[in-house]
């Protein structure tokens, strides 16, 4: 009898164990798989299209405009890269289009699909809402009474996540979209905004820049892109995807794998005597090890292959679901190739690695043991609990747990990731119900809020009034509130009940104590955004 005949009838004998581990080999892994290939795909096409189109370092407004022929001294004195961007908002019916006038140096846009604009009755838009309105190419927009033909759709670095206010919560691009029309078009609509863009480099004095563009044209807002959600969204939910993907590559293809070699080894145990009957007749314990570890690579082979096909056939498809926050970026999804082969040789080594451990296990005993079935029995927990009082149950539970300890670390990891899930999904819950039974409480009492844009020096009867800034530090900013030491619509209680002497020092919520490790009588250096607005609370 030679070992090659007997790989085919083993397959066929134990035909369901096969197909059951390939199966969740392929299961394992195919999550880690999308998720990886959505994470790597937006990622790599967001970096390269934020280079192509050079994106910004920062956006801010100014209450006196900056004359155009002091462009070019500001960036040689320094070092930095500055547009004026000139657009205009306009409401039509049904819609609000954002008409920029095209940069030269910062955010550009580029068009996806159709042809860029060439006449003046022109337009592309933003590739969001016309998938949402179905507005096709060639087909007319109505833009202060006139209207334009749709020759192409584009997408800019600054708006691959559609906020129309960058304090908005959800995109919007059901009612709102960009457009670009010719230079000529744009200035015969006789209504214009502008705002101004930069680029610093590693050399640029940014600090000296923000100061004296604050102190010359009074600054009325700053928007670094790190906070800006427009821009960070990319590679927040890229980040994210990422993460999901290493989670489950160390929870779900683990543990099964973990499993399957445990099974793999008790398959094994139970043809000791056959092992053993191979051994005497004359087979090698390197000749036995390698046919075991053959038969334990079929599923981690298969399984590997199979989820690669898999994954390729669907990898496309999948990944674009991953887009549905993002305006609609042409992203390549792929699964790269040295992720496969991993997906490959990890599980098929671990299942070799194991039966090959079984089987060198198993010839250590005596052959007579093995052709008799009794080489599986570990004498070291024979004796656990030997002589003690108790009762039979116990003691044979324990000795269990103790004679397969991969088994029991697989069941007790298993039983501990099962109890983190539901306990964290009832965290969720939890802080969900807490955030609408006292949430709106822990604010204050107060009915009305009422932002106001513009200096305001009226009072208003019977309201607090709030005045709300931006400030930045180590590049993350907050918002610092003031107020009246006898303001009495805003909750200024302290955690034991005491009301916060706002009138000596400064007071932050636990999740800025948190971020910022900060802890009482800390002094922290602050760089204001100038992005004041006054609030009334009534």
């Amino acid at each position: 009898m030679t070992l090659n005949k007997r790989y085919l009838r083993n397959v066929k004998e134990n035909l369901s164990f096969y197909v059951a581990a390939a199966v969740l080999t392929v299961v394992a892994l195919l999550l880690f798989y999308l998720f990886y290939i959505a994470g790597t795909g937006i990622k790599s096409y967001g970096d390269q299209f934020f280079i192509d189109n050079k994106l910004e370092d920062a956006t801010f407004t100014t209450y006196v405009e900056i004359p155009d022929n002091e462009i070019t001294n500001i960036e040689k004195k320094y070092n930095v890269t500055f547009e004026k961007e000139h657009y205009v908002n306009i409401n039509e019916d049904g819609y609000k289009v954002r008409v920029f006038k095209r940069n030269k140096k910062i955010d550009l846009y580029e068009v996806i699909d159709g042809n860029d604009i060439s006449n003046d009755d022109e337009i592309v838009i933003s590739k969001g809402y016309a998938e949402s309105e179905h507005v096709s190419i060639g087909d007319r927009l109505t833009i202060k009474g006139k209207e334009y033909k749709v020759t192409g759709y584009f997408l800019r670095p600054d708006y691959l996540y559609m906020l129309e206010n960058t304090d908005d919560s959800y995109k919007n691009i059901t009612s709102f979209f960009l457009a670009y029309m010719t230079d000529s078009a744009y200035d015969a609509l006789e209504a214009n905004s502008c705002q101004y863009k930069v680029v610093y480099s590693d050399d640029s004095d940014v600090t000296q820049f923000r100061k004296d563009m604050n102190e010359q044209y009074k600054i009325n807002s700053y928007l670094a892109k790190d906070n800006n959600q427009r821009i960070t969204m990319v590679d927040d939910q890229a980040i994210m995807f990422l993460i999901m993907a290493f989670v489950f590559l160390f929870t779900l293809p683990l543990i099964t794998v973990a499993l399957i070699a445990i099974i793999i080894g008790r398959k094994i145990k139970q043809e000791q005597k056959m092992i053993g009957t191979l051994s005497a007749l004359g087979y090698t314990k390197s000749q036995l090890m390698q046919h075991y570890s053959v038969l334990a690579m079929i599923p981690g082979l298969a399984g590997g292959i199979i989820v690669t096909i898999i994954t390729k056939i669907i990898q496309q498809p999948y990944g674009e679901l991953s887009l549905a926050d993002y305006e609609p970026m042409p992203v390549k999804f792929t699964l790269p190739i040295p992720i496969a082969l991993i997906g490959i040789i990890i599980p098929t080594a671990i299942y070799m690695l194991e039966a090959a451990h079984k089987v060198s296990k198993l010839l250590k005993k005596d052959t007579v043991e093995m052709l008799n079935g009794n080489a599986d029995g570990d004498s070291r927990t024979r004796h656990v609990l030997a002589g003690k009082k108790g009762k039979v149950r116990n003691k044979f539970a324990l000795r269990s747990i103790l004679a397969n300890p991969g088994r029991s670390f697989v069941v007790f990891l298993g039983a501990f990731l099962g109890a983190l899930m539901i306990t964290v999904a009832f965290m969720f819950i939890d802080s969900i119900n807490n955030v609408i039974d006292k949430g709106a409480d822990s604010m204050g009492s107060f009915k009305y809020e009422y932002v106001l844009n513009r200096l305001k020096t009226d009072e208003v009867a019977g309201a607090d009034e709030l005045v709300i800034g931006k400030y930045e530090h180590n590049g993350s900013a907050f918002s610092l509130i003031g107020a009246d030491t006898d303001v009495k619509y805003l909750n200024i209680d302290t955690e034991d009940g005491s009301r916060a002497d706002i009138s000596n020092g400064y007071y932050v919520t636990n999740v800025m104590a948190y971020a910022y490790s900060l802890k009482l009588g800390m002094n922290l250096h602050l760089s204001i955004l100038l992005q004041w607005k006054k609030r009334k609370l009534q």
